[in-house]
């Protein structure tokens, strides 16, 4: 199933349904299902490398500038 609109007035708090069951313990927030996405564009943007990075294995990330990625990053993408 493609996202939900979290505004949708049948689709109450946001929530996305992950499974066709029904099951709804298997649901996620709009916010829970956006935050990859989010963190991805973080990471991909050069001006926020000094910040945040991936790691050169590429299979994780790590902050480098705590400071910064919580006062100026943070708010632009989870305010």
């Amino acid at each position: 199933m493609p996202f939900d609109d979290p505004n949708n007035p049948d689709n109450p708090q946001g929530a996305i349904p992950t499974s066709s069951s029904g099951d709804d313990h298997l649901s996620r927030t709009w916010s829970e299902t956006i935050f990859p996405m989010k963190l991805y564009d973080i990471l991909c943007n050069p001006d926020f490398h000094h910040a945040i990075s991936w790691m050169p294995h590429g299979r994780s990330w790590k902050v480098l500038n705590k400071d910064y990625f919580m006062e100026e990053i943070c708010p632009q993408y989870f305010a």
